[in-house]
C-alpha cells in the first residue's frame, strides 16, 4: 500500500468514526425526546381525566348548593312546595274539586305548577 491510500484510508475511517459518533448522538437524542414525548402524552391524558372528573364533582356540588339556596331561600315560600308530600294536588286542599270533572282538576293543577315555575323564575332573577 502506498502513502496516498493509507491517507485515504485513514480519511475513510474518520469520517466513518465521526459519522458513528453523529449516529449515536442523534440516535441517543431521538431516544431520549420520544421517551418524553410518551411520558408527556401519559401524563397530560391522566391529568386531562382527573381535572375533569374533579371538575365535573365541583360543577354538580356547586349545581346542588345553587338549586338548594333557590329552593330553600326563594321557591320553598310558596305553600305548594312547603307540604309537598301532597305536591300540587289540589283535591287534598278542597274536598270539593271531587265533585268537579277530571279535566277541571287536571286544569287547575297546571295552573298551580304554572304559578310555581313563574314564582321561580322571578326569584331567580
Amino acid at each position: 500500500m502506498d502513502q496516498q491510500d493509507q491517507d485515504e484510508g485513514e480519511v475513510i475511517e474518520k469520517s466513518f468514526l465521526k459519522m458513528k459518533v453523529n449516529m449515536e448522538k442523534d440516535g441517543y437524542r431521538e431516544g431520549i425526546e420520544e421517551g418524553r414525548q410518551q411520558v408527556f402524552q401519559k401524563s397530560f391524558d391522566q391529568g386531562y381525566i382527573d381535572g375533569f372528573q374533579n371538575g365535573y364533582i365541583l360543577g354538580k356540588l356547586k349545581g346542588a348548593a345553587w338549586g338548594k339556596f333557590i329552593f330553600d331561600k326563594m321557591v320553598c315560600s310558596h305553600e305548594t312546595l312547603n307540604k309537598s308530600s301532597r305536591g300540587a294536588c289540589v283535591l287534598c286542599k278542597d274536598e270539593k274539586f271531587l265533585s268537579q270533572p277530571l279535566d277541571d282538576i287536571k286544569t287547575n293543577q297546571a295552573e298551580v305548577l304554572k304559578a310555581l315555575i313563574k314564582n321561580m323564575e322571578t326569584s331567580v332573577k
